[in-house]
């Protein structure tokens, strides 16, 4: 089986929602590899279409701005103050490099340049969190590939793609959706939709018996078209299931994004709670459901904190256990200094 799990895209760090996927994807695939399923943990970057372009131009104009060069700053750029280190960087590795090239090369330099990073600095903060993955599928290169239009064309051989007003849309209706879906814009743009569509079709032809993906609740509506998808292709849609959870702050859900700069990072509640407790609090609801993280009970060194008493309760078993092997030791001497004395 796989479990595809905390996958975003690389223009930002994590989130306390990501923190909330990521955990609960973790322990998906760990409970299953116990009861015996051989478990591959993906994580589907992706790394191509606007949102990486408008990183990409956001660097570098803040990269120019850090020179005195005028910029103009894209409508959905990022705002957080990752964006400015990170054109620092480049500007204190590069110095004005990159304004003797042309606009298209610098924006390709800084999209590619800032996507890897980003996705390093991914990749570290799950590594603190105790989360590891087996593969990490890059949408670009399956892009360039072309596997998202041979997904169309085949799709298309099935006669489920049509035109209307001047896109190309899947007959995704046929299989129970609501509404028929976009995958090739007017202007001739793919869509997510159309990438998501061939990404899947890979998973199918990766032969497993099992797939299970752990998305935000916010993609609830993208369920029953993928699963058209899949049937549209001669898939058994019943393959894959779809674990939603819910992004929370407090007590109410929230849409934690990195355009707006308001969320707070996974890197802060670590360092503030802790793996352990960070964890334990990520797993204490339903996936679906919404959940208090109290960062000052998850600190508290008192019983009234979920993750301190379970932690006592170990340490009190672990001496039993402890108290245990020394009593038998104990006893098993004794038995042989009463056999030695019989003996001798």
């Amino acid at each position: 089986m796989q479990v595809e799990f905390a996958s975003v895209n690389p223009t930002g760090p994590l989130h306390v929602g990501h923190g909330r996927v990521a955990v609960i994807g973790d322990v998906l695939a760990r409970l299953h590899k116990a009861v015996g399923f051989d478990v591959e943990r993906e994580y589907y970057v992706s790394d191509a279409g606007k949102q990486m372009e408008n990183l990409g131009r956001l660097l570098y104009a803040r990269y120019q701005e850090l020179l005195g060069v005028p910029s103009e700053f894209p409508v959905d750029g990022y705002p957080g103050d990752y964006v400015k280190e990170l054109a620092a960087t480049v500007k204190t590795e590069n110095d004005s490099e990159y304004t003797a090239v042309s606009e298209d090369a610098a924006v390709e330099f800084f999209t590619r340049y800032g996507g890897e990073t980003l996705l390093q600095a991914i990749k570290n903060q799950l590594s603190e969190f105790g989360i590891h993955f087996d593969s990490f599928f890059s949408e670009k290169a399956w892009r360039d590939r072309n596997e998202v239009v041979k997904t169309i064309e085949r799709l298309r051989s099935r006669g489920l793609i049509y035109a209307q007003d001047g896109a190309e849309w899947f007959r995704s209706t046929e299989f129970g959706d609501d509404k028929d879906r976009t995958v090739i814009k007017s202007d001739g743009e793919l869509t997510y939709f159309a990438s998501d569509i061939a990404y899947h079709r890979n998973k199918f032809e990766g032969k497993f018996n099992r797939l299970i993906d752990v998305w935000g609740a916010d993609h609830h509506g993208y369920v029953p078209r993928l699963k058209a998808a899949m049937q549209g292709l001669g898939y058994e849609p019943s393959i894959l299931q779809v674990v939603l959870v819910q992004l929370t702050r407090g007590a109410e859900p929230v849409r934690i994004g990195k355009r707006t700069g308001e969320f707070v990072s996974l890197e802060e509640i670590l360092q503030e709670v802790g793996r352990d407790a960070a964890r334990f609090f990520f797993l204490m609801r339903k996936a679906d459901s919404h959940l208090d993280f109290d960062l000052d009970l998850a600190k508290r060194q008192s019983s009234d904190n979920p993750v301190f008493y379970v932690q006592y309760v170990h340490a009190r078993v672990a001496s039993i256990f402890e108290q245990a092997r020394k009593s038998a030791c104990l006893t098993a001497a004794f038995g042989v200094i009463t056999r030695l004395r019989w003996s001798g």
